[in-house]
């Protein structure tokens, strides 16, 4: 019976090619073609569709028509052997239908300006063999929307079978409207082989409008298990299609399939082919986007965007999807400059709807979003980008000293420790000072409740972030806020006319991606300050006889202390005298501050009492230094110094306090 439907369908076939086509119609949904809400047609080309796609209207040799008489067709053509046995060749697939298409891609639209060159970063363009085609019939199947009802997609639906396993069938698709296509293929249960649907768009390889090729944008597989075979909802533009039926191994399937082909109208879809950087879909803030992931069985779909930013501001992203009880990623969103520099990746997940970015600093430039499936799911998902301008943000890449941002003491800034997949994102400021002064460091950030919480239950608080002040390389104050507060506030730090960098990182730390806010405020008036880095002999202050220098001892890496270096010069014989004093803090004769001398060879120098004798530990050995105590009382060291240069070392005593300290000097001269 099988044998005799066969051969009724090739006479069938061939009344047709003598005779007239049969045509159907149905209705589709229509509009015109236009960007995605908010935005602009690019001009440095990419996919933002109307005047201007990853390959434009006019050098896809289309026509935009508007929604009245839009025009959504489909047709369906075979190719048979004829009597002789020759194979007809289906020059519909293009010549130029090659693995890379980069070669045949035209040079116009290519989605970067000249000026601002990016790297193509790794992506798939894909291919398909071209079919072999087997029987020659033609059906051309029309459908049209009269605009009287768009509320249903349009969806048509045909039925075929095979001879053999070269046979293939392709259905041309018409799209006259920008929205998205759906293909199905359904059957019952097969004791062998299987079907695959392959979905190309046409374009212009050699970007003359004239020249034609086709694209692989999309891979459908059924197997012998049978079902329903669905594709994701594929963004397009509007074009011609071509969806291409084969079988997918050497058996021929033995029970008919049914192809059907969803078009649903809408223009806040992806529009493919935007697999790599250079075929961007231009997006903007406020807008949503929705977009999947196309099946290719040599590897995965990306889907690239662009937006602009026209000044220094900061953005955020959401990205949702339907829920899925899965452990696994289903997809990794990238964020880069126009130089190729990771601003921003993070993973989202079946087991979560949603996944909302921090807030990302960025410049005035294009900024590409990178979307890729990790496992295929024909689920859509939906981007949307904001936008923030109330506030000064740090601006990405600040990764490096070299690229700091500068701020302005007395100005905050916010910024944020980024998600990134190439390592831990660091910031970077840089603070330029005019004069001396003194300067403080304020960083904060909202606590964390559940981090409170834990503490006050006896946990060891989550610490997230490390605040580094920096002085020609050298570090002069390191601090560490955790998540359970809400401020740390550095102790006052002299310092010098000069430029200064402030790091923030979280490396070896619980990394935390709420935002921070950080102000540097400097008092120019307070000159009498230390000027770090102080920290070695060679970078030591200059102290004066009769004159006093503030300063404090800063915390560095690793519980690390600060010393403090000062030196002075004796012309003659003379008895010094230097004091050392601060406020007092409640702890029970706990010695808060160490110092002494040193002569020109850094050796320590013996210390005498007021009236000039040797002091002497309880084992009859000199004393070098003194100790300040808590209870803030001043304490003197003494000494006899012949003419030369010395040293006055202070480093901080058992019982660390981030407080200032007086020091002062006094020289009187001996004569006899």
């Amino acid at each position: 019976m099988r044998a005799i439907n066969k051969a009724l369908s090739v006479i069938l076939s061939i009344c047709i090619l003598v005779g007239a086509a049969a045509f159907v119609s149905a209705e589709i949904t229509g509009g015109n073609v236009t960007v995605l809400p908010g935005s602009a047609p690019s001009k440095t080309g990419g996919t933002t569709d109307g005047q201007q796609t990853a390959l434009s209207a006019e050098n896809r040799d289309l026509t935009v028509t508007s929604t009245s008489d839009a025009v959504s067709a489909i047709t369906k053509t075979d190719a048979d052997t004829d009597s002789a046995g020759e194979n007809t060749s289906d020059t519909s697939v293009g010549k130029n239908q090659t693995k890379n298409f980069a070669e045949n891609a035209p040079v116009i639209n290519s989605g970067i300006s000249a000026q601002s060159p990016m790297p193509i970063y790794s992506g798939s363009e894909n291919t398909s063999p071209k079919p072999t085609p087997v029987r020659a019939y033609s059906r051309d199947i029309n459908a049209e929307f009269n605009g009287e009802d768009a509320s249903e997609p349009f969806k048509h639906t045909y039925s075929d079978s095979f001879f053999s396993s070269a046979d293939s069938a392709s259905y041309i698709l018409t799209a006259k409207t920008r929205g998205a296509i759906v293909c199905e293929i359904k059957h019952e249960k097969l004791s062998a082989g299987a079907y695959k649907m392959c979905l190309y768009m046409k374009y212009s390889p050699n970007g003359d409008g004239k020249s034609e090729a086709w694209r692989l944008i999309n891979e459908l597989e059924t197997t012998a298990a049978g079902g329903m075979f669905k594709s994701a909802e594929i963004g397009v533009a509007a074009g011609t299609y071509k969806a291409v039926v084969t079988c997918l191994n050497r058996n021929v399937p033995d029970r008919e399939y049914i192809a059907s082909f969803v078009f649903i109208e809408g223009t806040g879809y992806e529009i493919e082919y935007n697999d790599t950087v250079t075929r961007y879909n231009e997006i903007a803030a406020g807008q949503t986007v929705k977009g999947s992931a196309s099946y290719f069985s040599d590897g995965k779909d990306c889907d690239w965007y662009m937006f602009r930013s026209y000044g220094n501001c900061a953005i955020s992203f959401t990205f949702d999807h339907k829920k899925k009880d899965l452990p696994t990623v289903c997809w990794k969103i990238w964020v880069y400059d126009s130089d190729g520099n990771e601003i921003y990746s993070d993973n989202s997940y079946f087991s979560t709807e949603s996944l909302r970015s921090g807030k990302i600093g960025v410049k005035k430039g294009c900024y590409f979003i990178k979307i890729e499936n990790r496992v295929y799911s024909d689920e859509t998902y939906s981007l949307k980008l904001y936008k923030y301008n109330d506030l000064p943000y740090e601006s990405e890449i600040n990764d490096l000293q070299a690229y700091a941002n500068e701020i302005i003491p007395g100005t905050a800034v916010t910024g944020e420790l980024s998600s990134r997949s190439s390592g831990s994102d660091i910031d970077w400021y840089k603070f330029v000072l005019g004069e001396n002064g003194v300067c403080s460091f304020t960083f904060s950030h909202e606590p964390d409740a559940s981090e409170i919480q834990n503490v006050l239950n006896g946990s060891t608080p989550k610490n997230g972030w490390r605040i580094t002040v920096i002085s020609n390389g050298n570090a002069v104050y390191s601090g560490v806020s955790s998540w359970d507060v809400s401020t740390v506030i550095s102790p006052e730090i002299g310092l010098g006319a000069g430029t200064y960098y402030v790091k923030i990182d979280s490396a070896d730390l619980y990394r935390n991606k709420m935002p921070y806010t950080l102000n540097v405020s400097f008092d120019a008036s307070s000159s009498s300050w230390e000027q770090e880095p102080n920290g070695t002999f060679e970078t030591a202050d200059t102290l004066i006889s009769g004159n006093s220098k503030y300063g404090t001892i800063s915390s560095f890496e690793n519980g690390d202390r600060d010393d403090d270096y000062y030196v002075f010069t004796v012309t003659q014989r003379s008895r010094v005298s230097v004091s050392l004093e601060h406020d007092a803090v409640p702890y029970s004769e706990k010695n808060i501050f160490i110092f002494g001398l040193y002569d020109s060879s850094r050796s320590r120098v013996a210390l005498s009492d007021e009236k000039g004798l040797p002091l002497l530990t309880s084992g009859s050995r000199p004393v070098y230094s003194i100790s300040s105590f808590s209870d803030g009382k001043p304490v003197y060291a003494y000494a006899a110094l012949e003419p030369g240069t010395y040293y006055v070392k202070v480093t901080p005593g058992l019982q660390y306090e981030s407080m200032r300290y007086k020091l002062t000097l006094m020289t009187t001269e001996v004569t006899q």
